[in-house]
């Protein structure tokens, strides 16, 4: 299986097309969750289309489809302490998704093929501090290339652990949404990459570049550059195969709190792409192009859901300036 992680910030996990809406605990300015991709953000549309080309499959379960799985259920996410959860799907990658009250609490996932079965225990482990709680992504590869036919999770001792979501993947690639919103390039290159992308030893990468918030939060455009060759060590590091994509064009002012500008770090990452021989799509060059020709009246609601994130006819842009050259990576 050819797994292509995509990585970046709120646009990657769909804000601006309704993901933020659904989400339970609510999200929250500053979320740094791993978070679902149902709305029809550009990371879905990505993942649909290469599915439906190469024959491959995603599955999601969240909420009431998780709670029927378990024996016996309690609690908004799914499986609680001596309750486990059985999940009878046949897969080549499972992403378990944990939400926890205790940083001590330990699952036990059991994955069964016709080779037998493989037994993971896991401590789950503080990824934010915005919740009072610990998230963990747990993945799972049947081993010696059989596809998995049943999956069972259940606690270990008396904390209780939640499952949140499931996402299962078969046949010949998987595109796995890495993303954390409001995230920075250096906190989600030392603090995220080696929990959500390393395990998967992509085949790819696509990287969304986190512009805005490091406009927002870097310095100076010069720190940025640095920023991102740090990602990009990193990237190269599992994988030769990368992408990068530069994000919308935005609406208010293009001064930050800091004072600096909103296009010098678009620029930086075309420079950064262009010296490291990083092949890039520049979507926002594909944006300005078309609002450049429109009255100024109209162009806020065409590309915009709010001065900062794209509505659906900007990810649907991204969505179809970068799958050529995606696919040209596999």
């Amino acid at each position: 299986m050819k797994i292509i992680s995509v990585i970046g910030d709120s646009h990657t996990w769909g804000e601006g097309v309704g993901a933020e809406g659904r989400f339970d605990p609510a999200v929250c300015c500053g979320e740094l969750r791993p978070l679902p991709f149902s709305a029809p953000c550009y990371v879905n549309l990505l993942r649909d289309r290469l599915n439906r080309e190469t024959a491959s499959f995603c599955a999601e379960y969240e909420g009431e489809a998780l709670l029927s799985m378990c024996e016996g259920s309690d609690g908004p996410f799914g499986v609680v302490a001596e309750k486990p959860l059985i999940l009878d799907k046949c897969y080549d990658l499972a992403r378990v998704f944990f939400f926890a009250t205790s940083e001590e609490a330990s699952v036990k996932l059991t994955a069964k093929s016709a080779t037998g079965e493989a037994v993971i225990t896991e401590t789950l482990f503080s990824d934010t501090s915005l919740t009072n709680a610990s998230i963990k992504v747990v993945h799972i590869f049947p081993g010696g290339g059989e596809t998995a036919e049943r999956l069972t999770v259940a606690c270990e001792g008396d904390s209780p652990a939640y499952i949140y979501r499931i996402e299962l993947y078969r046949g010949e690639c998987a595109l796995v949404n890495c993303g954390i919103g409001s995230c920075p390039t250096a906190k989600l290159a030392d603090h995220y990459f080696d929990r959500y992308v390393t395990p998967l030893s992509p085949y790819a990468i696509l990287f969304e570049g986190c512009t805005i918030n490091d406009w927002l939060c870097t310095k100076s455009p010069v720190k940025y550059a640095a920023h991102l060759r740090h990602m990009l060590a990193a990237q190269r590091n599992l994988t030769g195969r990368v992408l990068w994509h530069t994000v919308t064009p935005i609406g208010g002012s293009q001064i930050s709190g800091q004072g600096t500008v909103y296009t010098d770090y678009v620029n930086t990452m075309r420079s950064v792409a262009a010296e490291a021989g990083v092949p890039l799509v520049d979507c926002n060059a594909e944006m300005e192009a078309v609002l450049s020709a429109m009255p100024e009246e109209a162009r806020a609601p065409y590309f915009y859901h709010d001065p900062w994130h794209p509505n659906g006819e900007g990810h649907r842009l991204y969505a179809e300036s970068i799958y050529p050259r995606l696919i040209a990576l596999l």
